[in-house]
C-alpha cells in the first residue's frame, strides 16, 4: 500500500538535493542555451549568502528556460511573484529595475526532469519551500 507515493517521495527527496547541491549560475554571464527548455525545478539564491530565496517549477512547454530566462529575467514580463516582491520590497519598477536587481544580487541553479511525473517536479518544490522557507516564496503553496 502506498508503494507509489513512498517511490515518488524517494525520488523527490533525491533530486531535492541534488538540487541544493548543483551549480549556481550568475544571471549577468549565462549563455541561452545553458537553461534547458524541460520541466524542472529552479531556485534562486542571494550572491551575498548563498541562502535560497526562492524556489519554483516550471511545468510549461519550454519548461525552465521560460521561468528562469523568459520571465525572471526579461524586461516585458511583469507577472513573475519573485520579480513582483523584489520590485515591491525595492521599491523598483517591474522592468529593467527588477531584472537588474536580480542579475545583480542573485545566482540561480536548476535541476530538469528528462521523462519525470510532473507531480515529482511539484514534490520537489514543495520539500524545498518547507525545508528552506525562501523568502520570496508565498505561502500555501
Amino acid at each position: 500500500m502506498f508503494e507509489k507515493i513512498k517511490r515518488q517521495l524517494k525520488d523527490a527527496l533525491i533530486y531535492s538535493e541534488k538540487l541544493v547541491k548543483a551549480e549556481n549560475h550568475d544571471p549577468k554571464n549565462i549563455e541561452l542555451n545553458t537553461v534547458p527548455k524541460k520541466i524542472g525545478v529552479y531556485l534562486w539564491r542571494s550572491k551575498r549568502n548563498n541562502k535560497i530565496v526562492y524556489v519554483g517549477r516550471a511545468l510549461g512547454r519550454r519548461g525552465l528556460y521560460q521561468r528562469i530566462m523568459r520571465q525572471h529575467l526579461s524586461d516585458n514580463y511583469t507577472k513573475s511573484v519573485f520579480r513582483k516582491q523584489i520590485a515591491e520590497e525595492y521599491g523598483l519598477n517591474l522592468r529593467d529595475e527588477s531584472k537588474s536587481f536580480i542579475k545583480d544580487n542573485f545566482v540561480f541553479s536548476f535541476i530538469s526532469f528528462e521523462g519525470k511525473d510532473k507531480n515529482i517536479v511539484s514534490l520537489v518544490e514543495t520539500l524545498l519551500i518547507y525545508e528552506y522557507l525562501p523568502k520570496y516564496n508565498r505561502t500555501g503553496k
